[in-house]
């Protein structure tokens, strides 16, 4: 018998800003870095140092999309499909949700869920496209006396 089960995805912004944030200033020093001292730099200098700026934005758009497309969790009735701290995905059966709290990582907004037999949680974000229908089919799926369901209702993810 196949059961059904539900994927959710990323909403781009949340990982496009996470990932900007530091990269800007980054990238602004590594392309002054690489061309004279500020005051004396030619048309063609700063042109280049624009050049390289739009060159990390658009990595770091790529890299947003590809952890929008990619990085996903999955609901089914006897588990769920997420992903460690280190995008290692795993699935975990409800009933083996011990522990579930909120959690932020570079501003957005995670609930880590800890379970039996595993030394390190599951990260799953509340930065998804169809949020109310996530909570919803956690609270369907796993029940409300879920740490998972618990965390999702009193949090208001």
């Amino acid at each position: 018998m196949q059961t059904e089960s539900f994927e959710f995805k990323h909403r781009f912004i949340p990982p496009f800003v996470a990932t900007l944030m530091p990269a800007a200033p980054l990238g602004l020093l590594a392309a002054l870095v690489t061309v004279r001292v500020p005051v004396f730099m030619t048309r063609r200098e700063i042109i280049a140092i624009f050049i390289r700026l739009l060159g990390g934005a658009l990595a770091v758009s790529l890299f947003a999309a590809f952890a929008t497309k990619l990085l996903t969790v999955r609901l089914s009735p006897p588990q769920i499909r997420c992903y460690n701290f280190w995008g290692v995905y795993r699935s975990v059966a409800w009933t083996d949700i011990e522990r579930a709290h909120p959690s932020k990582f570079l501003g957005m907004p995670y609930v880590r869920v800890w379970s039996r037999g595993r030394r390190t949680p599951m990260w799953v974000p509340l930065f998804l496209t169809d949020m109310q229908g996530f909570r919803a089919m956690v609270l369907h799926q796993a029940g409300s006396d879920n740490p998972l369901s618990r965390c999702l209702l009193d949090k208001g993810a």
